[in-house]
């Protein structure tokens, strides 16, 4: 049986189980670094309850019983071990508190997986705002690698390393739009014609941060906005409003040829509302490399005191030292523009 432990100082799910010659162990996950050590205590509770469950219909199979008659033990085993295709779905989908009482299975393998929901649930609630500190941790970060490092995602809150990952996006929107022309509010719009990026929040966030908000103000607005989605709430009936007029103009451009609007799905947030905050680090991570690619269309890739000859004779080693070198020389430039705007974290 597989037992599940919390490594506090790494903020790590681990997985352990005997072999008969010892026991193995292994990193599961990484956890939210905000997240209380109780809060993850009862995940890992939860998880080694449902793998006791799960091997217990392994242990106690139904032909060890002799009737399979309704409501008798044999009938109790074959409808558990049954159960393992609805286990999937209790995870994802959990029963949750709802007017002051829960629906509780009777199934002790499908009640496992519901209290690994409701546990998973409150391991990954994004905040609505960030800490300061760990904002200045998560900018440390990003000054070592600005591209974003794993350290990222293991040690910070996820809405707190999102504001300073805004902050690193729009120095590295700035250097690109230097480099290539474009509006450093689209350029990741630009990047996505040269590979698919998710450049819709990254552009969502560049745009109050080029209009003066902070990149606080900007990912934390995000957030809420996504977590008042999930508790059922509009929060911005207008937007929405514009949103449809938008769709019945598009599709009164294509006449005959539109889909019914009742076909038409619409999305409230551009966010994951199960997990804004990771979701919207994800995403502008993305962005910065994004804005990568826009500037290597502008740098100069044919020449390099440090390589001989032309590009075009150049093999692949060769080729990938200078793409390394020009990546580098981004990163310092971001490093450069991400320091002379350092107030804008403050």
């Amino acid at each position: 049986m597989t037992r599940y432990s919390v490594d506090p100082d790494r903020h790590e799910l681990i997985a352990a189980w005997g072999t008969g010659e010892g026991d193995l162990a292994t990193g599961l996950a990484a956890l939210p670094a905000d997240a209380a050590l109780s809060v993850l205590l009862g995940l890992a509770r939860s998880l080694a309850q449902l793998s006791e469950a799960a091997w217990r219909t392994c242990t106690h199979p139904a032909s060890a019983v002799g009737s399979l008659e309704p409501n008798s033990e044999g009938w109790r085993r074959e409808e558990e071990r049954k159960a393992f295709g609805e286990v999937a779905d209790a995870i994802a989908k959990p029963h949750l508190p709802s007017g002051g009482s829960m629906t509780v299975s009777y199934s002790p393998l499908i009640e496992s997986a519901n209290r690994i929901g409701r546990a998973q649930q409150a391991v990954l609630l994004s905040r609505e705002d960030a800490s300061p500190v760990q904002v200045a941790a998560a900018d440390h970060l990003l000054e070592q690698d600005p591209f974003g490092p794993a350290e990222l995602f293991r040690a910070i809150d996820p809405t707190a390393a999102a504001v300073a990952a805004a902050h690193w996006l729009a120095a590295a929107a700035e250097v690109t739009a230097d480099a290539s022309g474009h509006d450093p509010v689209h350029v990741v719009q630009e990047a996505d014609n040269i590979e698919a990026l998710p450049h819709e929040t990254p552009t969502l966030i560049l745009a109050p941060i080029d209009d003066g908000a902070t990149p606080r103000e900007a990912v934390t607005g995000l957030v809420r906005h996504a977590l008042h989605i999930t508790d059922g709430l509009l929060p911005d009936p207008a937007a929405l409003r514009d949103q449809i007029d938008d769709t019945q103009e598009t599709l009164a451009e294509l006449g005959d040829d539109a889909p019914d609007l009742a076909d038409i799905e619409l999305r409230l947030t551009p966010l994951d509302p199960r997990r804004p905050g990771r979701d919207l680090l994800e995403d502008l991570l993305a962005g910065i490399h994004g804005c990568w690619l826009l500037y290597t269309e502008y740098d100069d890739l044919d020449t390099d005191d440090n390589l001989d000859g032309d590009a075009e004779d150049w093999d692949d080693e060769q080729a990938e030292q200078h793409q390394q070198r020009g990546r580098e020389r981004f990163a310092q430039l971001v490093r450069e523009t991400a320091a002379a705007n350092r107030d804008r974290l403050t």
